[in-house]
């Protein structure tokens, strides 16, 4: 500070009063100055009381306006630069783009190298984008490990151009941390911007699909989201549940329900509960996952969904075990979308476990057929890693793919839940009565 006040006031015809503007590390960022001119009055206390007020009124729309990490802008910042534009080009035909950029495997940097690894990655990743547009176009961190990148006046192929560009510029960042080294790679989500949008979260939501589109595809890709496609104008409905999803994620909306999993047989132990998940509404209504969970799954939200599920979970069986001194056992069911990212999914999963200091054995996760098939390799690659630290692994929905048996074989899970269809029908229908005794029998030989 004191270098500041050098530099700014030597050889210079004029007196001044200097006053810092800090951020909200107390990181000095700039300086507020008065001057005069040396043959005139002194300052006066009013003088220097007033420009320290006006500093810290500065200091305090620099830190609600500016990332303290980064120093970009932040995610209220960026909602309002983007209003005004909405408004500028109202009535015109001019064009821009939104993107969303996530650091692809931002878990992995954090529990192998910690935190200050995971936060110099993140400025290094943001100085790298703010370096790549031009002064007019804005680059924002709204979330933990996600930038934002408003184009003025830009059309989707440009920008997919450059998003391109600075996706390639990202991955060639050689970041190094106590002799590791990590790949480094981001996924974008880009979507329009035009005049007659309905409102910034819409935009907002519309590059966060975009985005997650991008991760479901295998990550360091980009996704471009065209609004005026058919199929998305049909699943209208289904757009409308995204914001409330994302809304109800933000806010801790989502709750839990335990069900009793009661075994035929009488027999003593832990009790089991299968963990659902529901979404309240803004009123405190319980909304049944029927009506949001078919979007979560279209607009590839369910990830997050199960890492919220997931940790929220494991905070409550820890409550509980601390309580009353006992544990029990859960079943928590998993999307085919997490498994697209089995390497991040699973070092998640070993962290909760070792910060509320869980048993492994009193958690399953239950995977579906149709999910564990789609995603084979990493299906697999998950159950094994998940599974060292003692969870074990139930297969849903059994019985409903071609090669069910097939593919049972090559993975190593612990409970086989018969698809319903078959159940229903099984003292009616002998193909139903012949296909559960079978699935039976094999489970039990394997």
């Amino acid at each position: 500070e004191d270098a500041r006040k050098f530099n700014f006031t030597r050889n210079t015809p004029y007196k001044h009063v200097v006053s810092p503007v800090v951020n909200a590390e107390n990181q000095v960022i700039g300086l507020l100055a008065i001057a005069s001119q040396n043959f005139s009055v002194d300052f006066s206390n009013s003088d220097r009381n007033l420009l320290d007020v006006m500093s810290k009124k500065a200091s305090k729309i620099a830190q609600s306006h500016f990332d303290p990490l980064t120093g970009l802008e932040n995610s209220n910042s960026f909602e309002l630069i983007i209003k005004d534009l909405l408004k500028q080009s109202w009535g015109t035909d001019v064009n821009h783009a939104i993107a969303n950029v996530d650091i692809d495997r931002m878990a992995v940097v954090n529990d192998i190298s910690g935190r200050d690894a995971g936060d110099q990655l993140i400025k290094q990743v943001g100085q790298k984008l703010a370096g790549m547009v031009r002064s007019r176009d804005v680059v924002a961190r709204i979330g933990s490990d996600k930038f934002g990148v408003l184009l003025e006046n830009c059309d989707l192929p440009t920008a997919q151009i450059v998003m391109k560009k600075i996706s390639h510029a990202v991955s060639s960042i050689e970041f190094e941390w106590e002799g590791k080294t990590h790949e480094i790679s981001v996924s974008i989500g880009i979507a329009p911007v035009t005049a007659d949008a309905q409102s910034v979260t819409s935009l907002m939501n519309a590059a966060e699909t975009a985005r997650n589109v991008s991760k479901e595809r295998g990550r360091n890709t980009i996704h471009v989201l065209d609004l005026e496609d058919s199929n998305l104008l049909a699943r209208k409905e289904q757009i409308r549940w995204v914001g409330q999803i994302q809304s109800a994620l933000r806010d801790d909306r989502l709750i839990l329900f335990a069900q009793l999993i009661k075994p035929l047989k009488a027999k003593t132990g832990k009790p089991h509960y299968e963990i659902l998940v529901r979404m309240q509404d803004d009123d405190g209504g319980v909304i049944p996952p029927g009506k949001f969970l078919p979007a979560a799954e279209s607009f590839y939200l369910m990830s997050s969904i199960d890492y919220w599920v997931i940790g929220k979970t494991f905070n409550e069986l820890a409550d509980h075990k601390q309580n009353t001194g006992q544990a029990c056992q859960v079943s928590i069911n998993l999307s085919g979308q997490s498994l697209n990212d089995p390497v991040g999914f699973a070092a998640y999963i070993g962290n909760k476990l070792e910060e509320h200091q869980l048993d492994g054995s009193d958690i399953c996760f239950e995977i579906t057929e149709s999910a564990a098939i789609a995603n084979i390799d990493d299906a697999r690659f998950f159950i094994d890693q998940v599974g060292a630290y003692g969870c074990q692994f139930s297969l849903d929905d059994f019985g409903t793919g071609l090669s069910s048996f097939a593919y049972l074989k090559n993975l190593k899970v612990d409970y086989l839940k018969i698809d319903g269809s078959f159940v229903t029908d099984i003292c009616t229908d002998p193909v139903c009565e012949s296909m559960v005794g079978a699935i039976n029998q094999v489970g039990h030989a394997m």
